[in-house]
């Protein structure tokens, strides 16, 4: 079921996203020869018009092909005919003629083919597929708003619209006491106790002061609520680097926030907003810190298999986590699509941006080149992250 979940946000968000790049071709007037969500082989094709819709046996990305997006200018010689040919006796084929050859360079461009429209046009069609990740993760929020979402009490002015606010863990340090006890994100801490003292409905000020306490010697259990199951984890403390006893979590109080829909707008924008600067600003930070040596940050980075455990850890949690999440990754995707890369967005609008400046058009084959090299190196990265996915899993 989770893979199958998985796989279904995974195509919604694709589709989103290649929705953007297609309206925008279609806008320009621009010709797109196909419109596929998954990757070859095919298992459906249909041809409406000019373009064929197609869904691929592979759910892992999509693609609109759009004459000209990588530098065709398609200047297709003339169809031979009899009229403007010569004869090769020898071998018997038919040849064009000097003069034929000679006006080839003369040929009209295609006027639909995406090179030859104005930048500004091929840059709104290369950034449309990002823009639409985020108007998606932003109708999902108003939505899931409406209904609830999970919604952390923060002292701002729609708290009180949070209901049934429950003590939750939101961080679960890698390899802490916490984690190697099997405590996860998402639970919900019922009460804690040790050999001494207990504690019901505890909040994330007693919870600290309790773990804190300078004679607390022996473990600490946690009564747990996750998904439909009521379960005792025991762990025990260990000092941090201010000789502070922690057990590697992050707790807050967390509800289910429902707004009516007027309110549902405004704090959808908001929270879309502060999503998608803190987006970029957490990756701006990760490719920093790599870049300076700080490795150990992309230990951090999930690719598909990791995102796979999230949806269905989300699913656990209700519906409104599940929408929570898939606008989250809606916008990441945005994020990471404008990256100056090739074979991703922003890299095509730096190709965008340096025909601007040159005023000379980049040839297609050099364009083809570095957007397949681009591609082979995404890929092998993907690889490598799923890799440490799975050992993470085992």
């Amino acid at each position: 079921m989770t893979v199958v979940l998985f796989i279904a946000v995974l195509a919604f968000l694709i589709f989103i996203h290649e929705l953007g790049h297609f309206l925008f071709a279609k806008l320009s007037d621009a010709q797109v020869d196909e419109f596929c969500i998954g990757f070859p082989p095919r298992i459906f094709s249909k041809k409406y018009g000019e373009t064929l819709y197609s869904i691929g046996i592979l759910p892992i990305g999509g693609f609109v092909k759009i004459v000209g997006e990588d530098g065709d200018y398609d200047t297709n010689p003339p169809r031979m005919t009899a009229k403007n040919t010569d004869i090769d006796e020898e071998n018997n084929k038919l040849q064009p003629t000097t003069n034929d050859v000679n006006k080839l360079d003369e040929l009209p461009e295609n006027p639909r083919s995406l090179a030859n429209k104005p930048r500004y046009l091929q840059a709104l069609v290369m950034v449309a597929g990002v823009l639409f990740n985020v108007i998606g993760a932003w109708v999902l929020i108003i939505f899931g708003l409406t209904i609830g979402l999970p919604a952390e009490i923060s002292n701002l002015k729609y708290d009180n619209y949070i209901q049934n606010s429950q003590t939750t863990i939101v961080i679960v340090e890698e390899s802490s006491p916490a984690d190697l006890a099997g405590i996860k994100e998402g639970d919900v801490v019922l009460t804690i106790f040790d050999n001494h003292n207990k504690i019901d409905n505890p909040n994330p000020e007693n919870i600290s002061e309790f773990l804190n306490t300078d004679e607390k010697t022996d473990p600490t259990t946690f009564v747990i609520n996750r998904g439909d199951e009521t379960i005792n984890i025991e762990t025990s403390s260990v000092l941090n680097d201010e000789n502070q006893k922690i057990i590697g979590i992050g707790l807050s109080k967390v509800g289910i926030m429902k707004l009516p829909p007027h309110l549902a707008v405004s704090a959808g924008t908001i929270i879309t907003y502060e999503m998608t600067r803190d987006t970029a600003v957490g990756l701006f930070t990760i490719i920093k810190k790599t870049f300076t040596g700080h490795t150990e940050i992309l230990k951090n980075i999930s690719g598909p298999v990791g995102i796979a455990k999230m949806v269905g850890s989300a699913r656990d949690h209700g519906l409104g986590a599940l929408i929570l999440l898939t606008a989250i990754i809606s916008i990441n995707l945005a994020i990471i699509n404008l990256l100056p890369l090739p074979a991703l967005d922003g890299g095509r609008l730096i190709m965008i941006a340096i025909e601007s400046v040159t005023r000379k058009k980049i040839k297609a084959k050099i364009a083809g080149l570095v957007n397949g090299l681009g591609l082979l190196f995404l890929l092998i990265l993907m690889l490598i992250i799923t890799y440490k996915d799975i050992l993470r899993l085992l």
